[in-house]
């Protein structure tokens, strides 16, 4: 894409200007006074907080000056603890163990791409399988709890429970079934999407990095802020002038360190809202800059090598310049939302019926804001709007393009990519506790005990680390969906295709048939306005768009095999009009 640093590929756009400027604004002003406060409470700390200190001060030093005979009791954390030296060694072989398996969930995160690409099919088919088979098994053994002691209503709900889930999850996969092909071509088709943009897993991770670096001195003033404060006497003492415990009679610290009220409200109410605000607006950066890099592939001219050189780039300085307040603007909607869940779920947990029936509106409310933002931001991300625009035209999009796909099928795809990954950290734990058990027994008879607990532990810890990765990866390839599926809804709208192999894959989704444009208003000689009829479109423009959907509906029933064969003879009907096109769809 050499030369195309300015003006427009498509809908995306080079040259933008700033947007929603404001919540920049609100951002930096947060940050500001966040930094502010923090660096005065870092001057203003009390000298003696630490426990030890604060263990070893007389009672002179507290605001009541009480006089001990005791001497302070101070505890510590290592006393009476002897290591012996084949308890070093267990300690050495977990450590080891560790690294191994974080190491080789690294490993994994490759496996678990290849396998989408490779085995997408059995992928879809093993989800299925997996979200039916698991809660009927657990229905099924449900009454055994029963035999354990476990309350019979409580068993009972259980099963119902489970059961119901795993039957109404069955019925939905059978309806989903002939959507398997076309869930498998979008997954193919958003690995290659991915391979085509080499660099964006790399500023995927390089921006989750900068995110904690960033809130990092936020954490390290949060802790600092809660050592402003004052020593009081220790309550324990009951006012008694002895340092004993006013209950137990055991001898206990003198005093006590109390932080002051401004800094624990500062420690608790604009400090955390920072941090999520900041850890949300990178979420929705490294969104923006996926898809800015994903509109520039999918809108570049056909055959130009250099379609993927710069796209990130060039995304990253609209994300963190001319639109930096639409991240914060995202940001900011999302924490909206995401409390607003919460307050829903604290509802149905504990306001009963009412907050039972209260929390079903605020649970769609949330998720509705969420699916809107998350939209709105690679709309944007694609035309340069700001959010407010940018979320109207995405929900236009979807009203015309999405909503019938996104309710059969479209789901499938994320859906599989998300529980593969939670399957391979899954096995993964599951081997690692297998291969530790192996290695338990071996170790055993050189003298070296290595515990359960510490087993349980590592294993817990493959698991998580693998899931990370895979998830990680999980959510780049589904935000590189979503901004396929928003440039295809793109191109269906100006009735064009810029990628051929893309639109053969979401061909399959049952999708609306776009409406004919209205009339043209017209203004009556009397003052009234009148509607005309929409211009019937020219025999060789419709078809030449007949052509172009058997075409892809054809293509389409081929199978994965034939995406290339369908990018080869798309390109001609769709850059070709009138006879050419004709000529094209009669053979």
């Amino acid at each position: 894409m050499a030369g195309l640093t300015s003006g427009c590929l498509g809908p995306y756009k080079f040259d933008r200007s700033a947007r929603d400027r404001k919540w920049a604004l609100a951002f930096a002003a947060l940050w500001a006074l966040c930094l502010g406060a923090g660096i005065y409470t870092i001057t203003g700390k009390h000298s003696q907080y630490s426990d030890a200190q604060v263990a070893e001060l007389p009672a002179s030093a507290c605001p009541r000056e009480w006089l001990s005979s005791e001497p302070p009791h101070r505890r510590s954390l290592l006393s009476g603890a002897q290591h012996s030296q084949d308890h070093a060694a267990a300690t050495v072989v977990a450590v080891v163990w560790t690294l191994i398996s974080i190491g080789g969930s690294l490993l994994l995160g490759a496996a678990f791409l290849s396998v989408i690409r490779r085995h997408a099919e059995r992928a879809v088919h093993a989800t299925m399988v997996l979200q039916v088979a698991l809660p009927l098994a657990g229905g099924l053994l449900c009454p055994l709890a029963l035999l354990a002691g476990a309350n019979f209503f409580v068993v009972v709900r259980a099963t119902i429970a489970l059961l119901g889930f795993g039957c109404a999850c069955l019925l939905i996969y059978l309806r989903a079934l002939a959507q398997v092909p076309a869930t498998v071509r979008l997954l193919r088709m958003a690995i290659n999407c991915l391979e085509a943009n080499p660099a964006l897993v790399r500023v995927a991770v390089a921006l989750i990095g900068a995110a904690f670096a960033a809130v990092a001195p936020l954490v390290w003033l949060a802790v600092h802020a809660m050592r402003s404060g004052s020593l009081v006497a220790n309550h324990a003492r009951g006012g008694s002038p002895l340092c004993r415990s006013s209950r137990t009679g055991l001898p206990v610290p003198c005093c006590e360190f109390v932080p002051g009220g401004w800094a624990i409200a500062y420690a608790l109410i604009p400090l955390p809202f920072l941090i999520l605000w900041t850890l949300a607006a990178a979420g929705h950066a490294r969104k923006f800059v996926i898809s800015g890099a994903v509109a520039q592939w999918y809108f570049a001219p056909a055959g130009d090598e250099s379609a993927s050189k710069g796209t990130t780039l060039r995304s990253l300085r609209h994300a963190f310049g001319p639109q930096r307040g639409t991240l914060c603007f995202a940001g900011a909607a999302m924490i909206v939302a995401q409390y607003v869940a919460g307050l829903a779920e604290s509802l149905q947990r504990r306001g009963g019926p009412l907050g039972c029936l209260l929390s079903v509106p605020l649970r769609w409310a949330a998720f509705v804001v969420q699916e809107l933002t998350r939209f709105a931001v690679i709309v944007s991300a694609i035309t340069g709007e700001s959010l407010r625009d940018a979320g109207r035209r995405g929900l236009d999009l979807l009203k015309r393009n999405a909503l019938e796909a996104f309710a059969t099928s479209y789901w499938l795809a994320p859906w599989t990519i998300s529980l593969t990954a939670l399957l391979f950290s899954v096995v993964w734990g599951v081997l690692v506790v297998a291969s530790l058990c192996l290695a338990k027994a071996l170790l055993a008879s050189s003298g070296i005990h290595l515990k359960w607990d510490a087993v349980w532990a590592i294993g817990g810890v493959a698991a998580g680390s693998c899931l990370v990765v895979c998830g990680f990866l999980a959510g780049v390839l589904q935000e590189v969906l979503d901004a396929c599926f928003v440039c295809w809804a793109l191109d269906r709208d100006s009735s064009a295709v810029s990628k051929p192999e893309v639109h053969s894959a979401f061909a399959a989704l049952p999708v609306q048939p776009l409406q004919p444009a209205a009339g043209v208003a017209v203004q009556q000689p009397g003052g009234g306005l009148a509607y005309g009829a929409a211009p019937a479109p020219a025999p060789a423009q419709a078809a030449a768009a007949a052509a172009r959907a058997a075409a892809a509906a054809a293509l389409t029933a081929g199978g994965p095999a034939r995406d290339e064969e369908a990018a080869q003879q798309l390109r001609p009907l769709l850059s070709g009009t009138g006879e050419a096109a004709l000529e094209l769809s009669a053979a």
